[in-house]
């Protein structure tokens, strides 16, 4: 627990000083300070921002080991055997965000088997009410995508997502409560949208609007 920590304006010695003993909030305030050079008297360094952010994740920080995997991976756009494992340590620690990222980056690789290792994280993301998860899986429900098809669950998964305020939730049902006379058209824009699978067919996502009204 943080001795002292309140915001990010700390001066520079004082972030440096709870973080040399050991103040695991101070690592990783400071790692982020380094990093963005936001701060009193800090300017941007990358390569101090690692070192206390791997200080931070090597005590078991959660926010921590999500963040260095996502540095160490340039945001999952690279493969990284470190990234990779400070992801499966953050998420066997039961963060949901960290469930929610790991699930991602296997999305992502494309590899054999990693979409199924995908959808148990987000279900154990999404039971900790993470949106990202919770919407992510909502599709895959409307789909039958890598699950059984279940529109009713879907369409529950999306409202909960939109009603935390999740951006990409409230588009998807706006789109799925609009009338579907132009199938191209909205396939379109659901595709389009950054957490729709690319993987689906427009007549898919069609279909699955047609099955949520019908539910309503």
């Amino acid at each position: 627990m943080s001795k002292r920590i309140k915001t990010d304006n700390e001066p520079l010695n004082t972030l440096r000083d709870l973080a040399e003993q050991g103040d695991v909030e101070a690592q990783f305030r400071l790692a982020q300070c380094l990093s963005e050079g936001r701060g009193q008297g800090i300017d941007s360094n990358e390569e101090e921002s690692l070192k206390w952010l791997r200080k931070a994740a090597e005590q078991g920080y959660g926010y921590a080991q999500v963040l260095l995997a996502k540095r160490l991976s340039d945001n999952w756009n690279e493969e990284n055997d470190e990234a990779t494992e400070w992801m499966y340590k953050a998420a066997n620690g039961a963060s949901g965000e960290a469930q929610y990222e790991l699930g991602r980056y296997l999305l992502s690789r494309k590899y054999d088997g990693d979409d199924q290792k995908a959808l148990k994280l987000f279900k154990k993301a999404a039971k900790q009410n993470n949106a990202g998860a919770q919407c992510i899986l909502g599709m895959a429900y409307l789909y039958g995508a890598g699950l059984e098809k279940d529109t009713e669950k879907g369409m529950e998964l999306l409202r909960k997502a939109a009603e935390q305020g999740y951006e990409p939730a409230r588009r998807k049902l706006e789109l799925l409560y609009a009338p579907c006379e132009d199938e191209e058209a909205k396939g379109e824009q659901l595709m389009n949208d950054p957490d729709s699978d690319p993987s689906l067919s427009k007549d898919q996502q069609c279909e699955a609007a047609k099955q949520s009204e019908a539910t309503e």
